[in-house]
């Protein structure tokens, strides 16, 4: 498989995508206006819209992308 997800809450997910050559791609959005949590961000965080806790409280609304290599 090229890539994995995991349903975190009402409109909320989290996708893993491999890498040739090793390391990985992540996606965590909340795409709802509840708080949601979500783990730590995995290797080097490339974007974030929207606010997040110390606990992995996402916001609403509240997207991250980081890159794991």
């Amino acid at each position: 498989t090229c890539g994995t997800y995991e349903i975190r809450g009402n409109a909320a997910v989290s996708i893993r995508w491999k890498l040739e050559g090793g390391g990985a791609l992540f996606l965590d959005a909340n795409l709802s206006p509840a708080v949601t949590r979500f783990p730590p961000a995995v290797g080097a965080l490339l974007w974030l819209e929207g606010s997040t806790e110390q606990d992995g409280a996402f916001a609403g609304w509240t997207v991250r992308w980081s890159l794991d290599d």
